[in-house]
Order: structure tokens, then C-alpha cells, then sequence
């Protein structure tokens, strides 16, 4: 009877079309009924193995540590009894051991290695690119040409729009050029738009820079940060300080933790996480709502 509750409660979320109300009432009572069956089931063998591997994040259990922490988690009794009283779902414990795989030192050097490496290739472009303005003035200069095949495509756009009659033929044509060259004229100089451009690369890089400057507890600050990044306010104070407790033997205070969020960058794209919805064969069956790695 527990195996055919198991494999019902755990089989995927099948939606009805055009009732979003009512699909998410299936949903509501789908997490709770697996709620309740992970509480009353928690210390029995494979059980937390099996809902992971239901869940889509079994893989994660194959890793030693995963495994060991997670067993870390389900034998605190604090933890339990904030988790069942809270609206967290199952799925975010695994989403946890998912955020605590990703905070592994191996992790955070790869991530610091590709924050040094990314902004090494913006440093070579600019040193490469100065050394092709420079040398094609020898031969023809680079900007001179890029304002000749500006001017040449934009009488190209001109003739084709007089073609077409998008504009009359009246029109002073030397003023159309003179308006639409100003309204492109970053093309027109090759500087200041590789300026704009390795401007954008390093904005990008640093709005994905999840660490401080100078920071310690990289392992720790990234797990807290990331926690936050997914779960917003649905993890309470209390359940950090048992995870940060319990995963990695560090006791945090409250202050600690709006320290560690201080720090925080706050860029949208900053998270190394994203969502991946797995559907089954029928479109309306939802068989993993899980996260992924975007690094």
C-alpha cells in the first residue's frame, strides 16, 4: 500500500487545459500530499532516494558529500519541525542539497577561475584591438574605411526606400543621409564602439560576480546568497542558522546572515541557478520542476 501511494503521489502533475485555478489547486494538493508522505517516511531506508530520484535530482545523491549531508539535515529535529510548519515544499530540500552540491570548493574555484579568465579575454581584446587600429593605419586605416561602407550602405537604404516609395521623392536626400548617419554614428567610429562594447563585456562579467572583494567563507557566503537568490523570503532566519549549522558546522546569527546579504550582488542575472521544467510526453503532464546549473 506505501509503494502504491508512493508511486501515485510521486507520478508526474498532470494539468487540465484552460483552468490555470484549477491546475494550481492540483499542484497545491500535489506538494502537500508529498509533504506528508516524505514526514511520515523519513527514516525509513531509500525513502529520501527514491524521492529524489522522483524529483529529478537523484544524480546529486551518487556524490558522497551530497549524500552525507543531506542525512546531516533529515536527523536535525530542528530542522524537521521548522521544515513541516513552514510552506516550504519537498522539492526544496532538494533544491538545498542542489545549492550545497554547487557551493563545494571545486565549485567556487571554477566559478573564481572563469571570473579571472573572463576578464583577462577583455583585457586582451582591448590590447589586440589597439594593436589592429594602430597597424592598419599603414595600410588603410580602419575608421576610414568603416565611414566609407557606412556612407555606401546607407545610399544603398536611401535608394531602396525612394524604390519602395516609404519615402517621397522630393525629399532632401542629403539631410536624410546627414540624419540617419547621426542617428548611426557609433558605427562610424570603430573607438568608440569597441569602448560601448568591452564597456557591456565587463558590466556583464560583473553583474555574474557572485563573490565580494576580499570575502572569506566563500563555501558558506555563496550558499546563503544563492539560498536567497532562489527562495526570497520562504526560508526563515531560524532554518538558515540549522543549514549553515548543520552542512557546515558554522553558527550564524542574524547579523551574520544580513551581513553576508549585505555584500550581495543584487544584479537580476547574478545567480548561477536556473529553472528547468521537464514535461512529458503529453504537453500537459509536468514531470520535473527542477534547478539546473547555468555556470
Amino acid at each position: 500500500m506505501v509503494n502504491l501511494d508512493f508511486e501515485d503521489i510521486f507520478s508526474p502533475i498532470v494539468l487540465k487545459e484552460g483552468n490555470p485555478s484549477e491546475n494550481l489547486k492540483i499542484i497545491d494538493q500535489k506538494l502537500k500530499d508529498q509533504k506528508t508522505v516524505f514526514m511520515k517516511n523519513i527514516h525509513k531506508n531509500k525513502i529520501p532516494t527514491m524521492i529524489f530520484n522522483k524529483l529529478g535530482y537523484g544524480y546529486l545523491l551518487h556524490i558522497d558529500d551530497n549524500a552525507t549531508a543531506l542525512k546531516k539535515l533529515l536527523d536535525n529535529s530542528n530542522f524537521i519541525k521548522l521544515f513541516k510548519i513552514s510552506d516550504m515544499t519537498l522539492d526544496e530540500i532538494c533544491m538545498i542539497i542542489f545549492i550545497y552540491d554547487k557551493s563545494s570548493e571545486y565549485y567556487i574555484n571554477s566559478l573564481k577561475l572563469k571570473q579571472k579568465k573572463d576578464k583577462e579575454t577583455i583585457d586582451d581584446l582591448e590590447k589586440n584591438y589597439n594593436y589592429f587600429s594602430e597597424k592598419s593605419k599603414d595600410v588603410l586605416d580602419f575608421n576610414e574605411w568603416l565611414n566609407q561602407k557606412l556612407d555606401s550602405h546607407l545610399n544603398i537604404a536611401i535608394r531602396k526606400l525612394i524604390e519602395s516609395k516609404s519615402v517621397s521623392i522630393n525629399i532632401d536626400l542629403d539631410l536624410l543621409k546627414k540624419e540617419m548617419k547621426n542617428d548611426l554614428i557609433i558605427f562610424s567610429n570603430s573607438d568608440v564602439l569597441l569602448h560601448d562594447y568591452l564597456t557591456a563585456a565587463q558590466y556583464l562579467v560583473d553583474a555574474k560576480n557572485p563573490f565580494a572583494p576580499n570575502e572569506k567563507n566563500l563555501r558558506i557566503n555563496f550558499f546563503v546568497r544563492e539560498l536567497k537568490n532562489i527562495f526570497n523570503n520562504r526560508i526563515s532566519n531560524q532554518i538558515f542558522f540549522e543549514l549553515t549549522s548543520t552542512l557546515f558546522n558554522h553558527e550564524l546569527d542574524e547579523t551574520g546572515i544580513k551581513n553576508i546579504l549585505k555584500n550581495t550582488n543584487t544584479n537580476p542575472i547574478n545567480t548561477q541557478l536556473m529553472t528547468q521544467i521537464t514535461v512529458g510526453e503529453e504537453n500537459n503532464a509536468i514531470e520535473h520542476l527542477k534547478l539546473v546549473d547555468n555556470f
